[in-house]
């Protein structure tokens, strides 16, 4: 698995009940399968296998197999996915029972990376504005900063900050996201302790609300 700091990212899973090597997408604890690969591609008692996954710069994956009856890699299907764009960790995980327990091994594990150029669109003055302000709940509710991006493009709010104004003085500043996540055209952002209380504080009204997590700046 290849994974940002917030546990987002890609993995493959080897097996499972159709016996086969599949990519799925972690987001927010949610896996999406976006290459179903061949079934029984591993119906056999036991299996040496190598992978290799490739990614362009852009977004397109590819999946590929060899068993060790294969005198070449199997291409298991292409797909295009560009939801996680950066990657901080990279790890294994085996899934037994008791009998296959010592029944693992792995070698010749590489994991390249490259960077690339940041082209997303940032908010500029007055794109982004404070929409509503809730310091004060009632018993229950929790405080919450309700944002709009009331312009007509995508934007990247990574490093985009909340901050205290008192006395003429800006202070606390506190980042929204550290992570490439974005606002759509007229998508209300509210940045609170607890989405699930305020989902159900908060009647929606129509609205597209995009629920993000955070430490209050009040």
């Amino acid at each position: 698995m290849s994974s940002d700091s917030l546990a987002n990212g890609y993995y493959v899973k080897v097996g499972g009940v159709d016996d086969e090597v599949s990519l799925y997408k972690l987001t927010s604890g949610q896996n999406t399968k976006i290459i179903d690969g061949t079934d029984d591609f591993l119906d056999f008692s036991s299996n040496n296998l190598s992978l290799m996954v490739d990614r362009d710069s852009v977004g397109n994956w590819m999946l590929k197999a060899k068993r060790s009856i294969d005198l070449s890699y199997f291409v298991q299907r292409q797909t295009f996915d560009d939801s996680h764009l950066q990657s901080d960790y990279f790890g294994i995980e085996c899934v037994y029972t008791k009998t296959r327990s010592e029944s693992f091994f792995f070698d010749n594990i590489v994991a390249e990376g490259y960077s690339f150029k940041d082209t997303f669109l940032y908010p500029q003055p007055n794109d982004v504005v404070v929409n509503e302000v809730l310091f004060n709940p009632i018993e229950g509710d929790n405080d919450f900063v309700e944002t709009l991006n009331r312009s007509h493009k995508t934007l990247c709010i990574k490093g985009l900050q909340l901050a205290n104004y008192f006395a003429e003085e800006v202070a606390n500043f506190k980042a929204i996201s550290e992570g490439y996540d974005f606002i759509q055209p007229q998508e209300i952002l509210v940045i609170c302790k607890s989405k699930e209380t305020l989902m159900k504080m908060k009647p929606l009204n129509g609205k597209t609300l995009n629920l993000g997590v955070m430490g209050m700046c009040y």
